[in-house]
């Protein structure tokens, strides 16, 4: 699945807020392919890296997509009804993507302060020589009329996947194919461990076993996650590189479509994380597309086009923005690094208040 535009109001920290997934233009760095199959004019932005500072809202981001993702398959409008901010204030929904065919789809929910609900949907086939922007003039004329019943509407294939600190990799570990998720654990965990020699699946169980080998011991690991009694024996770094492992192998199983992987890196270096990113990048199908929020840096001297970048920032009145680096950058041959630096997407956090803790005595 890939989502072209998402606009929120009055929902998590979101208020009159728009994130279009288009570029104008071919971009000079074009590791990846970003455009949908046999349509070369409807560019995607399949591959996004998002950065900001705290509370600039890139768990909420993800977890509005996976909201909207979840009401799309189930119809049931609890989903939208938890993501409120404010239930005494309208609220606002509207998303355009494409599951698995050339088709752009739109979905649009508004909820008044008495929940009550109106839903609008349309859906228009992309045509050979269609832009993003050709084709949503004509499904604007589609979703002109309230739906009374989204229950009859078949969205296809749809997968998802949320990646957040606290997430349990057994959630889609289950659906991976064995041989895939063993060589990714194998590779990922020895990499990250040179003393780790081995990994194992364990045949006789119908749950998601292995057996890392590493020196004397024998580590299982069940459902995505060490047990109790042998967690000590693995690194944080390590045991996170799991998780990285189920990731990685969720992207080359092609069952998902749609990554949103929050800050779920903390422990690795950061040419680990790098190369890591790029071999998820390099995997993705046609129709999928990958989030990935960081605080690394090193990340914004990877070979990628300008529009890859999105920074999220608050701007005087707390509202929050977003802004894509080609934006503000208006040649691929500028130095990226030193533009978010010098802060020109309004990026870095106001420290002043810490200025106080230098003068504070017990």
């Amino acid at each position: 699945m890939i989502v072209m535009r998402i606009a929120l109001h009055n929902i998590y920290s979101f208020n009159d807020f728009e994130l279009k997934l288009s570029y104008p233009k071919k971009p000079v760095k074009r590791l990846f392919e970003e455009t949908l199959p046999d349509r070369p004019n409807f560019r995607v932005k399949k591959i996004n890296v998002v950065m900001g500072a705290n509370a600039t809202g890139k768990t909420t981001l993800g977890k509005a997509f996976i909201g909207i993702c979840n009401f799309l398959r189930q119809k049931n409008p609890t989903h939208i009804q938890e993501m409120i901010a404010d239930p005494t204030v309208d609220a606002h929904v509207e998303m355009d993507f494409i599951v698995d065919n050339n088709t752009l789809e739109r979905l649009i929910v508004h909820v008044n302060s008495e929940k009550e609900y109106c839903y609008y949907y349309g859906s228009e086939e992309i045509k050979p020589k269609d832009s993003y922007e050709t084709c949503a003039e004509r499904l604007n004329e589609k979703t002109t009329s309230p739906q009374f019943n989204l229950s009859t509407i078949d969205f296809g294939r749809m997968g998802w996947v949320l990646v957040y600190p606290d997430y349990n990799a057994h959630t889609i570990m289950k659906d991976l194919d064995s041989n895939i998720m063993q060589t990714a654990l194998s590779a990922v965990l020895r990499t990250l461990d040179p003393t780790i020699t081995e990994v194992k699946k364990i045949k006789e169980m119908e749950s998601n076993g292995y057996i890392i080998v590493k020196g004397r011991h024998e580590i299982l690991c069940q459902d995505g996650e060490p047990t109790e009694t042998q967690r000590k024996l693995l690194s944080s770094g390590t045991i996170d590189g799991i998780h990285i492992a189920t990731i990685i192998a969720a992207i080359i199983s092609g069952r998902f479509g749609f990554f949103y992987i929050d800050e779920r890196f903390p422990y690795l270096h950061t040419e680990i994380e790098s190369k890591i990113f790029a071999i998820m990048a390099s995997r993705l199908g046609p129709y999928d597309q990958l989030f990935f929020t960081t605080h690394n840096h090193d990340l914004l001297e990877l070979s990628l086009p300008l529009h890859s970048f999105l920074f999220l920032r608050r701007d005087s009145k707390k509202k929050i923005t977003s802004i894509s680096a080609n934006d503000v950058i208006k040649k691929n041959t500028n130095n990226l690094r030193i533009a978010t630096f010098n802060n020109a997407f309004s990026t870095i956090p106001e420290d002043n208040l810490l200025d106080t803790l230098e003068d504070l005595y017990g």
